[in-house]
């Protein structure tokens, strides 16, 4: 309830001004509480169901995202087989992909792409890494084809790799050229014939042929979005792109 006011505008206003701050203080507390009870049911199963410890200490950070949850989630995460840590060669990472048995990892960061085994991800194993000499600067954008048996990797352009054997992973064919290193997306079409890339156009490669992949049309992009999400359309015929004012 709002304390009584005796008095001009003043008055009211800090009235009003400690009834609110009071009513925050009653809505952290009991959302810590909450977050605390979290943690505590976390703890609980995490050795019989660490999935659901994950999904209470991730909640329970959400809701109060300080150092008592953020200690609690982590906690699950080095105490469950869903922790695991892969450093980047470089020390940063710039975009990361699955192959889709997924068990294979993709780590792109700066003039390198690495490939780890994450079968067991609380050891991920590193298993090669990628060759870029055509690469100066960052890696932008990682994409595994459907298959899983191409990675494509893009900076200054894109790099199609065969990795079905990935500790041998071996380049394929020429470079489809994209200009300087921008931020960038990539994605495969279901059939994995066609390649879109985002950088500063939006560009459709044919790459039927992965050894000799080749442009095929190029379209502005209609946002000049810096990380543009693009999705495929299940048979691959639609490709979606972000467009001015929120459109698609």
């Amino acid at each position: 309830a709002l304390l009584t006011v005796a008095g001009g505008g003043t008055g009211a206003a800090v009235a009003l001004h400690y009834d609110s701050t009071a009513g925050q203080q009653r809505r952290l507390a009991v959302a810590g509480q909450v977050a605390q009870e979290l943690v505590g049911q976390a703890g609980q199963i995490s050795a019989s169901d660490p999935q659901l410890a994950l999904q209470l200490a991730t909640a329970a950070y959400a809701i109060s995202p300080g150092t008592k949850a953020q200690a609690g989630l982590f906690n699950t995460l080095t105490g469950t087989p869903f922790a695991g840590t892969v450093k980047a060669a470089a020390g940063f990472v710039t975009s990361v992909a699955y192959a889709p048995r997924g068990s294979l990892l993709a780590v792109a960061g700066l003039n390198s792409v690495q490939l780890f085994d994450v079968a067991d991800p609380s050891r991920p194993r590193l298993l090669t890494t990628l060759a870029q000499p055509d690469q100066q600067g960052q890696v932008t954008a990682v994409a595994f084809s459907p298959s899983g048996q191409t990675l494509a990797t893009m900076g200054q352009g894109v790099d199609l790799f065969d990795v079905a054997d990935p500790a041998h992973a071996t380049q394929l064919g020429s470079q489809l050229a994209t200009g300087p290193v921008e931020p960038s997306a990539l994605a495969f079409s279901p059939d994995g014939k066609t390649l879109a890339i985002v950088a500063d156009d939006v560009e459709l490669g044919n790459i039927t042929d992965s050894a000799a992949p080749a442009q095929v049309s190029t379209y502005p992009d209609p946002d000049e979005n810096d990380y543009p999400p693009i999705a495929f359309s299940p048979d691959g015929h639609l490709l979606a792109i972000p467009g001015p004012t929120d459109n698609t």
